[in-house]
């Protein structure tokens, strides 16, 4: 059954993506759109250990920063801008995946959990600890992208790292203050 939904991955993920089909003042598609193009790509030839570490090292850093928000949003309710960053980092992970699945690597069962002591001690402590969530995967995209030679992969990295940079990392900051 997985294998012929990972067929359909693909097409799912552009009706997933807010703006596909649009384009940005300068004339280039929207990040949601450039995302898309992206999952949509085949990969050609087979799959290098880089690029098959790079893409678990990903999925690793998406589903860790979504447990971290849930676990804010577990303690201080539904506060912005964890509500609505929550819901992203999960489709950060799911577009990982759906990568993964195309290149036939095997996607880890979810087992990420934030220990108690991690999770930050008030509500300002945990819109620094996004801030830094942020930087962390902005920091690492920089890396992954150099390892991987599949193209496909790394315009998907670029566009995540994008996404984080552009849109989480000023949402933290702005509730940071800082």
């Amino acid at each position: 059954m997985r294998t012929h939904a990972a067929a359909f991955v693909p097409l799912l993920a552009l009706f997933a993506l807010p703006g596909c089909g649009t384009t940005t003042s300068s004339g280039r598609a929207s990040q949601g759109c450039q995302m898309a193009r992206a999952l949509d790509a085949s990969p050609s030839g087979a799959v290098t250990e880089g690029t098959r570490a790079s893409l678990l090292a990903a999925l690793a850093d998406e589903r860790r920063a979504g447990a971290l928000y849930q676990a804010v949003i577990d303690r201080y309710g539904r506060i912005m801008p964890f509500a609505n960053i929550v819901h992203s980092e999960r489709m950060h992970a799911n577009h990982v995946e759906q990568l993964m699945a195309a290149r036939g690597i095997e996607i880890p069962v979810d087992t990420t959990v934030i220990p108690v002591e991690e999770i930050p001690g008030t509500v300002a402590e945990a819109y620094r600890a996004g801030v830094e969530a942020e930087l962390e995967n902005i920091e690492l995209y920089d890396r992954l992208i150099t390892g991987v030679d599949d193209e496909a992969v790394r315009e998907a990295f670029r566009q995540l790292r994008s996404m984080s940079e552009q849109r989480h990392l000023v949402a933290f900051r702005r509730f940071a203050g800082t």
